[in-house]
C-alpha cells in the first residue's frame, strides 16, 4: 500500500522499530531501489531527513532496551546513504535546526555533542560556499530554521570574507529571514573580534538608517549607546527605535537605557530593562519607573515581553519604596488594578489602605459603581471612560480585604472604625447609596483580625456587625463568607460542606456567648446553608449513580 506513496514511505522511515522483520527488510530494499534513488532530490529529501533523525535517535539511546541493535542501524544507515542529497544546500538543512537534540548521535555528553555540531556546521558552510559562493549561502539562509546560528557560524569562519557592500545590502533588507541571518552574522563577528570589527568598518560612507540598524544588531550596552550618539547625532532616535533592547548585555548602566527608551517611544522595552535591574539588584530610578509604567498604558509598542508577573513585581517594588509619592502610587495601582490580584501575586495595597482610612474615598468609589436609589433612570448613557472607571472601581471594592480600623502596626482601633463608619453613613445616606455601602462594609469586616482575647473576630468589628440597624452589613458579611471559599472541587460525600457547617456553628456559639446574638443568627444561617449544600450534593450523587446503572 505504501510502495507508490512517497508520504507513506516517509512515515514508515520514522517507524522502522515498529515493523516486523519481513516488512523491515522489504522497506530497506525499497529505499535502495531505483524507484526511490532516482526520484528528484527534493522529493526524496524528506525520507532521508527522517532516516537521519531515526538513526541519531537510536544511536543516542543505544543502551536502552527499545533501541535497535547497531547491526540493524548500520543497515538503515546504508539505505540512507543511497538517497543522500548531493546538493549541499539540501544536505545540510538539518544541521541548522532550533532543536539540536535530534542531531545528537552519541552518548558523549551534551557539551561534546554541541562541539561536534559546531564543527559540522562550519564544514557545511564551507561546502556551500565552495558549491555556489555567497549567493548559495544566502539562498541556504532562506531555507533553514535557525538562521541566526547560520549567521554566527559564517562570522566565526575566518576564511569567509563578507565585504562591506554585501553587509550593507543585508542590513538594508527588510526580509525577515535575511534580518535574522545578518543579526547572527554581526553578533558572531562581535564574539570573535569585539568592537574592533565594528570600528574597522568605513561607516562614514553609510546612510544613517543603515548605521542605526547595524548598531541595533550589536550588543545592547553602553558602548553601543555612545556610538549611537557619536555616529547618528540628532538622528540617535533611529537606533533606539530599532534596537531589540535586550537588557542582558549591560550590567551596570541600564538607567540610561530606560531613559532613552521612554524618550523615544519604547516604554515596554524600558520595562524589560527595569525588570532586569530588579533581578540583578541594581537601584531603580523611581521617577523613571513610574513614567515607564504610565506611558506604556497608551503605547502602541508590541507587548512582546511584558507579562503580568513582570509588571506586578515592579509595582510591588514601588509599593515598598519610600521615594515614591502617594499620588504616583495611586495612579500606578489604579492603572494596573486588573493585574494586581492574588493570582498574579499582587495587591493594590495603597488603594485598599485609602479605602480603609479615608471614608470620603470609599463613598466616591461607591458612587462610581452604583446608581443612587433616588435616581429612577440615568440622564444619559455612560461614556466608555465612565464604564472603564466604574469597572475598575468595582474590581477594587470586590477584592478589598483591608478592614477599616486596622492600623499599620496591626492594631485594630474601634474608635477609628466607628468614626470612619459615621462619616460613610452620613455621606451615603445623603446620596442614596447607604444600603449597598453597608453591604460592602460587611464584606470587608469578614477580614477583620481576631480579637486579642481569643475571639475569632475582633470585638469592635463584631459590635458593629451586631447592631440592630446593621442588617445590610450582616448580609454583606454572610455573602463574603460564601464567596471567600472560591472555586473548589465537589466531594460526592458532602464532607467539606459538613465541615464548614460545623465551623460556623461553633463560631455562632462563640460569638453568642460574647454577647452578639444577631451576628450569631447570621452565622447559624451560613451553617444551615452548608448543611443544605451537603444534602444536595449527596442526593445528586445518588441520582447520578442510579442513572449510570440504568
Amino acid at each position: 500500500m505504501s510502495e507508490n506513496n512517497i508520504y507513506r514511505i516517509k512515515e514508515l522511515a520514522s517507524r522502522f522499530n515498529d515493523l516486523p522483520e519481513e516488512s523491515f527488510e522489504k522497506l530497506l530494499t525499497h529505499l535502495k531501489s531505483a524507484e526511490i534513488v532516482n526520484l528528484p532530490e527534493e522529493e526524496r529529501l524528506g525520507i532521508w531527513l527522517e532516516l537521519k533523525k531515526f538513526i541519531a535517535h537510536h544511536k543516542r539511546h543505544s543502551a536502552v532496551k527499545w533501541a535497535l541493535s547497531s547491526g540493524l542501524i548500520n543497515k538503515i544507515e546504508t539505505a540512507s546513504k543511497s538517497i543522500e542529497p548531493s546538493n549541499p544546500i539540501n544536505k545540510h538543512i538539518r544541521l541548522f535546526k532550533h532543536n539540536t537534540i535530534d542531531l545528537f548521535d552519541e552518548n558523549t555528553g551534551r557539551e561534546a555533542q554541541q562541539e561536534k555540531i559546531k564543527e559540522l556546521r562550519t564544514q557545511a558552510v564551507c561546502e556551500i560556499i565552495h558549491y555556489g559562493g555567497l549567493k548559495a549561502l544566502i539562498e541556504f539562509s532562506k531555507q533553514v530554521e535557525s538562521v541566526g546560528d547560520l549567521g554566527t557560524t559564517v562570522a566565526q569562519n575566518k576564511d569567509i570574507k563578507i565585504d562591506e557592500a554585501l553587509l550593507h545590502d543585508l542590513i538594508s533588507s527588510v526580509d525577515k529571514t535575511q534580518m535574522q541571518f545578518v543579526a547572527g552574522l554581526i553578533l558572531g563577528k562581535f564574539s570573535c573580534e569585539g568592537w574592533q570589527w565594528f570600528d574597522a568598518l568605513k561607516l562614514k560612507d553609510w546612510p544613517k538608517p543603515q548605521i542605526a540598524q547595524l548598531l541595533a544588531y550589536m550588543p545592547f550596552n553602553t558602548e553601543a549607546w555612545e556610538q549611537a550618539i557619536k555616529l547618528l547625532g540628532e538622528e540617535e532616535k533611529q537606533y533606539w527605535q530599532k534596537t531589540n533592547a535586550s537588557p542582558y548585555w549591560e550590567e551596570n548602566n541600564l538607567t540610561t537605557a530606560v531613559d532613552k527608551l521612554i524618550q523615544y517611544g519604547r516604554p515596554r522595552a524600558a520595562i524589560n530593562c527595569i525588570d532586569r535591574m530588579l533581578h540583578t539588584k541594581q537601584p531603580l530610578n523611581i521617577n523613571l519607573t513610574v513614567k515607564a509604567l504610565m506611558v506604556a498604558l497608551s503605547s502602541d509598542e508590541p507587548y512582546y515581553a511584558n507579562d503580568v508577573f513582570t509588571v506586578t513585581d515592579i509595582i510591588k517594588t514601588l509599593q515598598s519604596s519610600d521615594e515614591i509619592s502617594e499620588d504616583d502610587l495611586f495612579k500606578i495601582e489604579w492603572a494596573y488594578l486588573t493585574i494586581l490580584n492574588e493570582h498574579n501575586g499582587g495587591q493594590p495595597i495603597f488603594l485598599e489602605k485609602r479605602l480603609a482610612t479615608q471614608p470620603e474615598f470609599f463613598c466616591e468609589i461607591i458612587r462610581l459603581i452604583y446608581r443612587s436609589i433616588g435616581l429612577v433612570s440615568p440622564k444619559s448613557e455612560p461614556t466608555e471612560q465612565e464604564i472603564a472607571t466604574a469597572t475598575n472601581a468595582y474590581k477594587l471594592i470586590q477584592n478589598w480585604k483591608t478592614s477599616p480600623g486596622l492600623q499599620v502596626d496591626g492594631f485594630f482601633s474601634a474608635d477609628k472604625l466607628n468614626k470612619w463608619l459615621t462619616i460613610v453613613r452620613t455621606d451615603c445616606e445623603e446620596t442614596g447609596h447607604l444600603e449597598v455601602a453597608l453591604q460592602h462594609i460587611g464584606s470587608v469586616l469578614f477580614y477583620a483580625p481576631v480579637d486579642p482575647d481569643g475571639l475569632w473576630i475582633h470585638q469592635a468589628a463584631a459590635e458593629v456587625l451586631n447592631k440592630k440597624d446593621a442588617e445590610e452589613m450582616r448580609l454583606g458579611f454572610r455573602m463574603q463568607i460564601r464567596n471567600s471559599r472560591g472555586a473548589h472541587c465537589v466531594d460526592p460525600t458532602g464532607a467539606p460542606e459538613k465541615e464548614l457547617a460545623e465551623k460556623y456553628r461553633i463560631q455562632a456559639s462563640n460569638i453568642e456567648n460574647a454577647g452578639y446574638a444577631r451576628l450569631a443568627i447570621t452565622l447559624r444561617d451560613v451553617a444551615e446553608s452548608y448543611e443544605l449544600d451537603a444534602k444536595r450534593i449527596i442526593n445528586d450523587h445518588k441520582q447520578d449513580d442510579v442513572y449510570n446503572l440504568t
